[in-house]
Order: C-alpha cells, then structure tokens, then sequence
C-alpha cells in the first residue's frame, strides 16, 4: 500500500476504534482529513477511491470519488487474536455493560492471559464494584483496594492497565500508595542541621560517623521496602512531596514527625553526582525552597576529575538512560557541569570526610 494511503487507511482504523461496525461518520471526513493529513481534497479522493477498490474501506461516493453514504465502514486487517482476548471480549459483551465501557475495559486482556472465563467474569464483578463505591475507598492503600475488591489479590490493581481503569471510571488516584517509610538518625536533642540522603547505604556510614552527634540524617529505609535500588532517591523526593512519612528511629532524637525535619532551617541534600541524583535534589527543593546541596558534594566534585574514581553513564554501573535535563536552580546547573560525562556515587566519601562537610553548604567558586 502507498505510503500516503496506508496514512489515510491507518487515520479511519484509529477513529474506528473498538466499534464492532467498524464504521466511520463520513459527515466532515473531507475536511477532517485534510487538516490533519494534507490541504489536497483531490489527491485523497484518489486514495479514498483506491482503498475502496482494494476492499479497504467501503462507501458510496459521487462522481468525482467524495464519500456520500452516510458512514465509512473500515475492513480492518485479519489478525491472530489471542485466545484469552476472545474470553475477555466475551465476557464483556455479556455484561451489559454500554458500548463505552466495553471499549475502556477491552485492553485489559493483555493481562488475563491465563484466566478462564469464570475467572474474568469475577474479576469483571470486582472492578464493576470498585467503580461504583471507590468512594468509600478514597484515601487507602491500593493494595488494600486490590485485596479488598479484586479477587483478594493486593497486587491485581497494579497488574491492570491504568489508562483503561481511568476511561472505566475508576480514579486510581484516590488510592495511596503504601505508607512511606523513612528512617533517620543521628542530631540529638538540638541538631545544627539535616541532611537528607539518597542512599541508605552512604546513610548508614553516617550515622555511624562522629558527624550523628551534631547532625540529623534522614533517608528512606530501602531495605526490603524499595522495589529496585535507584528508588531510594525517587522514593524520598516522593515523602517529602507528601509532606509526611512513618519515621523509623537508628538512634534517639527529638523530633516526632517528618513534617519537623523538613522545616528546619538548615537542611541539605546529598545524593549521587550525576544527572538522576540532581533531579532528585530539584524535585525535592521545589517543595523546601531553603534546601541547599551539602558541602559532602565536595570530595565527589574532585573524584569527578579522576578517570580512576569516576565511571560513564553505562549499563554496568546502573546509569544508562539518564538524560539531560534542563534544571531551574543556579545550584543545580553548577553542580551539572561536574557530571555531564562522569559520574561518583557518594559511596565514595569517607567517614573522615563526612565528619568535615556535613552541617554545611555546597559552595561553587
């Protein structure tokens, strides 16, 4: 098929969409077709004649080729459909359910593949229930929803599309996500200041440092609680946006609440030198205007100068795919040029250097 009328024939299945008539209005198809594929009405009467001649799609037109019958029927392409797509088709057209739900819930087959009927059917049961009172399950978590209304399983929610959940008319967003753990330790009654870390690991050294005596380290506890490692980050920059968070203690302090740490007036970021680590800083200081980068940032800027101590944003070292970005702090830009091309986790820092920077601020010359 020419590569100008395989653009038309791919517009009419898109707008087709799950319409079991596959057919199309042909009211304003002219017109559509012209803005959004090419200003050339006599050039797409042509295509339009030629794929009906082909079987691709069926009409009456006038002389010149302008459809003229009321609709388009569009001849969609025979493909394999998968066997438990057919189940899930079934199931739905035997709900009664409108056309529009029918068409929201369709995609969802893609993870049903080995359930039977009788399964689907339950679980069709579940979300038609979980549509019509999620209002009484606004503010929990969506593994007790997922439990709760879906077969008892907490994870059959998140293994369903959640654009088709959305279309269905299931606001996904009013479930929370599990409680927000984070840990801290370290400060004291009085601490000069917090520092928020993005790796547990690099957390634990310092609370193990004689730096805990003066300084509060928070960080969100990852073992057995983050899904991968590079969520440790992604995962503080998420409790600090709710403003809230479990605390869990390393060592004794007098702060109650994570609302408290964020608040107080000397507070900084440490986390890796490189791009992910710096987006993290921007996500988090968006919500803590006064967050500074820590001056721990200083012996990884002079690791980044050595081939030896600094690695390449690839695959082995857990950094291909992270992209520039364009950042809105000063701080932040300085802090780039450092880790364009090279890369030092803040696994590097030492106990002894940890002891010196930390309570102060990253200051660029």
């Amino acid at each position: 098929m020419p590569k100008f009328e395989d653009r038309i024939y791919q517009w009419f299945l898109k707008r087709s969409g799950k319409n079991e008539s596959g057919k199309v209005r042909a009211s304003g198809v002219m017109a559509k077709l012209c803005a959004e594929i090419a200003n050339d009405p006599i050039a797409i009467r042509k295509a339009l004649l030629h794929l009906q001649s082909k079987g691709h799609l069926a009409f009456s037109a006038d002389p010149r080729g302008e459809p003229i019958s009321p609709f388009i029927t569009v001849m969609r392409p025979v493909t394999d459909t998968p066997a438990h797509a057919g189940r899930w088709q079934t199931v739905l057209e035997n709900s009664g359910l409108p056309e529009s739900s029918i068409a929201a819930l369709y995609p969802l087959y893609n993870a049903l593949e080995d359930f039977n009927i009788e399964h689907m059917g339950v679980l069709l049961s579940g979300l038609r229930k979980l549509r019509d009172e999620q209002h009484l399950f606004a503010g929990q978590p969506s593994y007790v929803v997922s439990a709760t209304c879906l077969m008892g399983s907490s994870k059959l929610l998140f293994a369903l599309d959640a654009k088709s959940l959305r279309l269905f008319g299931i606001d996904i967003d009013k479930f929370t996500a599990r409680a927000p753990y984070v840990i801290v330790g370290g400060g004291g009654k009085a601490p000069q200041s917090v520092i928020l870390v993005e790796n547990p690991i690099a957390f634990e050294a310092a609370v193990q440092s004689s730096a805990s005596i003066q300084h509060t380290f928070v960080c969100t506890f990852g073992f057995g609680l983050s899904n991968t490692q590079s969520e440790y980050g992604n995962q503080l920059a998420g409790a600090v946006e709710a403003g809230r968070a479990i605390l869990l203690r390393r060592t004794e302090g007098v702060y109650t609440s994570f609302e408290q740490f964020l608040q107080h007036p000397e507070i900084h970021f440490w986390g890796d030198l490189d791009i992910a680590g710096l987006q993290i800083f921007e996500r988090i200081a968006s919500r803590i205007p006064h967050l500074k980068l820590s001056a721990l940032y200083n012996p990884m800027i002079k690791a980044a100068g050595d081939p030896v101590c600094s690695h390449p944003y690839v695959v082995a070292v857990g950094k291909a795919g992270q992209k520039a970005f364009k950042p809105i702090r000063n701080d932040t830009k300085a802090a780039l040029k450092h880790c364009e091309k090279w890369a030092v986790d803040q696994e590097i820092v030492s106990s002894h250097d940890i002891q010196i920077f930390s309570g102060s601020a990253l200051e660029f010359r």
